[in-house]
């Protein structure tokens, strides 16, 4: 699970979904953190802001049934 978390977070980033700014990472208004280990265990536990993420990079996929 941590390896598709960790390629969520950089897909992510490459399409602008998460952002950095001088004190950390934020998806839109949401800091999410300033260290990528600690994001990470973070969208591990955060199951709604994950799928919400996921949404936004991944368009494309439909959602599960």
């Amino acid at each position: 699970e941590e390896a598709t978390v960790r390629l969520l977070f950089i897909a992510a980033q490459d399409k602008k979904i998460i952002i950095r700014r001088e004190d950390g990472f934020y998806y839109g208004d949401i800091k999410l953190g300033s260290n990528v280990d600690i994001i990470v265990e973070n969208l591990k536990d955060n199951k709604t802001l994950r799928e919400e993420i996921k949404k936004e990079t991944y368009p494309e996929l439909k959602p599960k049934k």
